[in-house]
Parts: structure tokens; C-alpha cells; sequence
């Protein structure tokens, strides 16, 4: 994007009062980070805590196809792409619906 594209996003905003926003809204978070990646850290996380390895290997099941289907950065993922999910996999038959 140019520089005048960056000016009329903006708007009357000014620029250090915007990048303090973002870096304040954004603390803590690793952007560019996949829905694997964070998959992967849980399950090492789990085991760590020395959880039993019928849960971990209920957590490895149910979000390995969780982590399959979103392959991308785990900030695209948003609250609509994972209901559609879960209407259409196994789950969509289980007493999930009745929640």
C-alpha cells in the first residue's frame, strides 16, 4: 500500500495514536502463527501437565481435525468458520447440538 493509501485509511486519525492502539489491543499476541503451531505447543503443554493419555488422546483426535481444517494463521479463524465446522463434521450428530 502507498503512502497516500496509508493517509486515507487513516483518516483524521494520527499515525502514533493508531500503532499505540494496535500494539495495545495486540499485547501478547504472536501474529502470523498457525492453528497447527498452537495445536502442536497444547499437546506438549497437556502432557506436561501429566494429563491422562485418554484425554490427550481425545484432545489429539477431536483438534488434530480441528488443526487439518484450519491450516492457516489462527487469527483468521473466526467464531462463524468454526460453528460451520462443527455442523459439518462427526460432531454434527452428537449431543453437541444440544448445547
Amino acid at each position: 500500500m502507498s503512502r497516500s493509501g496509508s493517509v486515507k485509511l487513516l483518516g483524521d486519525l494520527p499515525l502514533l495514536a493508531t500503532v499505540q492502539s494496535f500494539l495495545r489491543q495486540n499485547e501478547g499476541v504472536s501474529l502470523g502463527v498457525t492453528v497447527p503451531q498452537v495445536y502442536q505447543e497444547m499437546l506438549v503443554a497437556k502432557e506436561q501437565d501429566g494429563l491422562s493419555a485418554s484425554y490427550q488422546g481425545q484432545l489429539k483426535a477431536i483438534l488434530g481435525l480441528f488443526a487439518g481444517a484450519f491450516p492457516g494463521p489462527i487469527l483468521h479463524v473466526k467464531s462463524e468458520l468454526i460453528d460451520q465446522w462443527l455442523r459439518n463434521t462427526v460432531f454434527s450428530s452428537t449431543p453437541l447440538q444440544r448445547l
